[in-house]
């Protein structure tokens, strides 16, 4: 009898937040795009504490991206600015650019 939510590639079972693979066949960029970069497996492993320190990673980051618009904006315009993050913003969502 198969799992019900079986990996794509080695058939272990997945829990239902994982979608195709498990992590330890994730190898590729296109899957881990796929699978995203935290999973709910990931995260349950790491705890409370490492969830914080990515909340405050993801609230340094915004600040200084904000810093670097506002600079930018200064020194190029600001239209030149605001494109410049849309473009950045777009790679980040596309997975081009990322953290960790």
């Amino acid at each position: 009898m198969s799992a019900p939510n079986p990996c794509s590639h080695c058939g272990r079972p997945l829990r239902p937040a994982l979608r195709g693979y498990c992590l330890r066949c994730v190898t590729t960029p296109a899957q881990r795009r796929r699978l995203g970069r935290r999973s709910a497996e990931t995260l349950n492993a790491e705890g409370p504490l490492a969830r914080a320190a990515d909340l405050a990673l993801g609230a340094v980051g915004i600040v200084l991206g904000l810093v670097v618009v506002v600079a930018l904006g200064q020194w190029l315009g600001f239209t030149v600015a605001l494109v410049a993050l849309v473009v950045l913003a777009l790679l980040f969502a596309v997975g081009l650019i990322g953290v960790g």
